[in-house]
């Protein structure tokens, strides 16, 4: 765990903002400090909202 803390770093995003677009080229992992996230697969909202403490990265939205 010390590992993954030590390359982790802050980032912020405003209320909105698309931090992830299905498709494109990544590779961050985030966990969710504070606030919620809404997660779009193919252009359809998700029954699922990320809250506090949740993670999700490009490679959960990865699709066959």
């Amino acid at each position: 765990m010390k590992v993954f803390i030590d390359y982790a770093f802050p980032c912020s995003f405003d209320v909105g903002a698309d931090i992830i677009t299905q498709g494109d080229a990544g590779d961050f992992f985030y966990i969710i400090r504070s606030g919620t996230v809404e997660y779009f697969v193919d252009g359809k909202k998700q029954t699922y909202v990320g809250q506090k403490h949740d993670s999700f990265g490009e490679l959960a939205l990865l699709r066959d």
